[in-house]
């Protein structure tokens, strides 16, 4: 049974690490055709919120003062995934390549690790610091392009840069999720999420409207 779990853990690792990269590359493509990054983080949101919303009512309804209850680590980490992380990385995907955006979140195990230490005072044995170490090693050759030249230049990349915020606010977002009361059931948890996460984007999504002068889609595509 447990040799079934274990093997039931991996397939579902081997689906989130697909549908992952097929996000990314989602992204790129929707920000090459049709929609500015915050934009697409708006309505990508809203299409997650809808499909949840059936799913979370009921439970929604009738614990309400549980959610009420907890309210400000809701609203923190729904700030640092939906709103931070997944608009930070649609912005870098404007700038730098699907590939080099794919590449920088492997360092993210090596940070939670990091700020598993300093907030949970985790313990790192060997393996885990000889990852940490390989996983920075790794993220910076990313950022420079594997060139030392380019950090004399301050020759970066400005969606890298973007790609750094949304890796570490979801490496924080990881490590505050042991501070989610296990009476909060999980789907209401993500559907709360992306809710008060798109609502915090609402402001942002507006100006950026504003100054593409286009609401929905771009105009320049005739839409």
């Amino acid at each position: 049974m447990d040799k079934s779990r274990n093997y039931l853990a991996y397939i579902l690792l081997i689906c989130a690490t697909a549908l992952w990269g097929g996000n990314i590359v989602a992204a790129k493509i929707a920000s090459n055709i049709m929609l500015e990054p915050i934009k697409l983080s708006f309505y990508r949101n809203l299409v997650v919120i809808f499909i949840l919303l059936p799913f979370a009512f009921n439970n929604l309804i009738t614990n309400q003062e549980v959610y009420k209850k907890n309210w400000k680590i809701i609203t923190l980490l729904s700030l640092l995934s939906v709103s931070i992380f997944n608009t930070s990385m649609n912005t870098a995907l404007t700038t730098t390549s699907v590939i080099s955006s794919s590449l920088m979140p492997a360092f993210a195990p090596a940070l939670i690790i990091l700020l598993s230490f300093l907030i949970h005072s985790s313990t790192i044995n060997i393996y885990q610091s000889i990852g940490i170490v390989v996983s920075f090693y790794g993220f910076i050759t990313v950022v420079l392009r594997g060139s030392i030249v380019n950090m004399s230049q301050l020759n970066f990349v400005t969606g890298d840069l973007w790609m750094l915020i949304a890796v570490t606010s979801w490496a924080i977002y990881s490590v505050l999720l042991k501070k989610i009361p296990k009476e909060l059931d999980s789907i209401v948890f993500l559907f709360l999420s992306f809710f008060i996460g798109n609502i915090l984007i609402i402001p942002f999504y507006l100006l950026e409207s504003n100054i593409y002068n286009s609401f929905l889609l771009n105009e320049k595509y005739g839409m």
